[in-house]
């Protein structure tokens, strides 16, 4: 017994070397449930073009900051409506419509023409300018406010 602790002790341990130095492990077999290496990622595909992928141009590049000039001019010309400013609301919705022909708030913006139009005494423009409305927004919620504007005396 006093050999074999003996002989193992005068074993002489192997140095230990850095992993850039190791040398690589023997490969083993492949298993049946082995995927190779090479079809296994952890990186998504690459996109491919598409007919329904965008290009770059065709994607609005500041929707967000439009949304928000918008959103500033309606605020304005709201104000003039709620103030009894009827010529500073029709002047923020025409800076509107220059700004944004097709903007997100022009269903409103149409919607408070009328309303400033109305409050000035145009009443065929108002008019005018409802029939336009209706036909195009049938189920407006500023039906209601648009009819009592122009039907008041």
């Amino acid at each position: 017994v006093d050999r074999a602790l003996s002989a193992r002790s005068a074993t002489p341990v192997a140095s230990v070397s850095s992993p850039s130095t190791a040398p690589a492990p023997a490969p083993s077999a492949p298993s049946a449930t082995a995927v190779p290496a090479a079809s296994v990622s952890t990186e998504p595909p690459p996109l491919k073009p598409s007919a329904s992928t965008p290009s770059v141009a065709s994607v609005p590049t500041d929707s967000a900051g439009d949304l928000a000039r918008e959103r500033a001019l309606i605020d304005a010309a709201r104000a003039g409506l709620k103030h009894g400013n009827a010529s500073a609301a029709l002047d923020a919705v025409q800076r509107h419509a220059k700004s944004f022909p097709n903007g997100q708030l022009r269903e409103e913006r149409e919607g408070i023409r009328i309303l400033a139009l109305a409050s000035l005494g145009r009443l065929d423009e108002a008019r005018a300018q409802d029939k336009k409305f209706r036909a195009a927004y049938p189920q407006s919620l500023f039906r209601p406010q648009i009819d009592a504007a122009l039907t008041a005396p």
